[in-house]
C-alpha cells in the first residue's frame, strides 16, 4: 500500500513521486494499493491522523485503500489532454525541449552546456514511461458514440 501525505492532490512532485513508485513496485510484481488522506482532516501524513483524529479514522483511510488499476476511484484528479501535457513538462523539464517552430525535439547535452537536436525518440520512450506511471483512473472514460 502506498500511503504518501495529504499534498499528493497539490503538489506536483509527490503526486508524480508516487505514480513513478507505483509503476516500479509493479513492475517487481507487488500489488499497489493507493490511500488517500483528505485535506479536509487538517493533517499532512498518517501519523498526524493518528495524532489528532485517533487510530480509528487511521485504520478507516488505510481500509479504503484500493488498487488504481483494477478499482478506479475517479475524483478531482481526472487527467486531460492539456493537464497530462503539464505534468508530462514538469516531469522532464531540464532534460526535454519541443521546440514547435521547428517540430522537433532537443535533450539537454550537460557535458556541451547546450540542448541537442534529439533523433532517437527519446520523447516517445519519456512519453510510454510516464503514462504507464499514471493510473487510469485519472483518465476522464473514452466516449464511444454520439449520445
Amino acid at each position: 500500500m502506498i500511503l504518501f501525505d495529504s499534498n499528493v492532490r497539490s503538489n506536483d512532485d509527490v503526486r508524480i513521486a508516487r505514480f513513478a513508485l507505483a509503476k516500479e513496485l509493479r513492475e517487481r510484481r507487488a500489488h499497489v494499493f493507493l490511500a488517500d488522506i483528505s485535506p479536509d482532516l487538517g493533517v499532512n501524513g498518517i501519523d498526524d491522523v493518528v495524532g489528532q483524529h485517533g487510530a480509528a479514522v487511521a485504520l478507516r483511510i488505510i481500509e479504503s485503500a484500493y488498487d488504481p488499476k483494477n478499482n478506479p476511484k475517479v475524483n478531482g484528479d481526472t487527467l486531460t489532454e492539456e493537464r497530462l501535457a503539464q505534468e508530462f513538462e514538469f516531469r522532464y523539464r531540464g532534460e526535454l525541449l519541443y521546440d514547435h517552430q521547428r517540430g522537433r525535439w532537443f535533450v539537454w547535452e550537460e557535458e556541451l552546456g547546450r540542448w541537442v537536436l534529439n533523433e532517437t525518440r527519446l520523447a516517445f520512450h519519456f512519453a510510454r514511461d510516464f503514462g504507464d506511471a499514471c493510473p487510469l483512473s485519472h483518465f476522464p472514460p473514452r466516449r464511444t458514440s454520439f449520445n
